[in-house]
């Protein structure tokens, strides 16, 4: 029954739009993220998935991709893909997708989630109109440690459609609260009833670096083809930051007494940007200490400007101690890290 509504091809479609593993981390509520993706090939295959489709060798694959915090379980976003090859410029339509997630996953030692994107599909980019995206997510931290997978199902609906079963993973190593270097692995396994030969899937390593410039939190990888079936030589970038002025905002947030899990404060930028985000928000349940203080490395007058700020709102409220806004960030995504810490009181260290 349900290979005669999909219809299982032979061939499977590589959407290369976004090359990501997500982390169950999502946008604050009542906020929006922005984020971009850019993916190369700089040595990709040089045969379409199917007719009259993109040829990944040389191609550029990207999209912008905006994020709105519903509840601190659920966010809801969109995307808006394309890509640019030897004939020009081609738009993908629009994709939507429903996160839902256990609460305040950045502080938990293990997390889930599930991601439902729906999908409206030119015909350069697949054989089909109408497709689903169904994420699992699931993800354990151990320390400064993380180890992500995402067991995804890619479905396409009608006479041409299929059932394929795409896997990934990350394995992490965070190096404070601004820096994470990581191992990606993303595969194409085929449909779900009847996995290609192994030389015909494909299988993509990824070298990853995670930092902060300013407001944006970048991700920077480079992936590397094991088969016959993958582009041989790839990059991937993602850009991220916050779609508001996050000290107004947070001033607000005090004033209207609000708890989103953050102290009133908005530490999680996106489930679309890896291990930042959530580094962040353990940081903000660290008890406060003398040493403590906020450690700032400036490359730049703004990060300074708002590091004053910070300040300075701080004394208005006799605080001796500066409580600092912090800004999330991602499209280009070195080396400027800053140490953020939110002293909370009567909070414990989450690791």
């Amino acid at each position: 029954m349900l290979a005669t509504v999909l219809g299982l091809a032979a061939v499977t479609a590589h959407a290369d739009d976004e090359i990501q593993v997500y982390n169950g981390e999502i946008t604050t509520p009542g906020r929006w993220t922005g984020q971009y993706h850019l993916n190369y090939a700089i040595r990709g295959r040089k045969e379409p998935d199917f007719p009259g489709g993109l040829i990944p060798n040389r191609t550029t694959n990207g999209t912008a991709e905006f994020a709105y915090g519903v509840t601190n379980w659920f966010e809801f976003g969109f995307y808006i893909p394309w890509a640019i090859d030897g004939d020009g410029f081609h738009s993908n339509a629009m994709k939507l997708r429903t996160l839902f997630v256990t609460p305040d996953a950045g502080k938990r030692n293990f997390f889930y989630g599930l991601n439902i994107e729906y999908d409206y599909l030119m015909p350069k980019f697949a054989e089909t109109r109408y497709g689903m995206e169904i994420r699992p997510i699931i993800g354990w931290r151990f320390g400064d440690y993380e180890l992500i997978i995402n067991p995804i199902v890619d479905l396409s609906f009608g006479s041409r459609g299929e059932v394929t079963f795409v896997p990934n993973m990350r394995f992490a190593r965070n190096f404070g609260e601004d820096f994470a270097i990581a191992v990606e692995y993303y595969t194409d396994l085929g449909p779900i009833t009847q996995f290609l030969p192994f030389k015909e899937q494909g299988h993509n390593s990824y070298g990853v670096v995670d930092f902060k410039l300013d407001r944006f939190d970048i991700e920077f990888g480079v992936g590397y083809g094991l088969t016959p079936g993958s582009d041989r030589l790839m990059t991937k970038l993602m850009i991220t930051t916050n779609l508001f002025d996050e000290e107004e905002q947070d001033e607000k947030d005090e004033k209207n007494g609000k708890a989103n899990g953050t102290n009133g404060k908005g530490t999680m930028a996106s489930s679309r940007v890896p291990h930042i985000a959530g580094r962040r928000a353990m940081a903000a349940g660290m008890p406060s200490d003398p040493q403590n203080h906020l450690k700032l490395s400036t490359l730049g007058a703004a990060v300074m400007s708002e590091a004053i700020g910070a300040a300075r709102l701080s004394m208005t409220r006799g605080r001796s101690t500066p409580r600092p806004t912090v800004a999330c960030f991602p499209p280009a995504r070195f080396t400027m890290l800053r140490s953020r810490t939110q002293p909370t009181e009567g909070a414990t260290d989450s690791r």
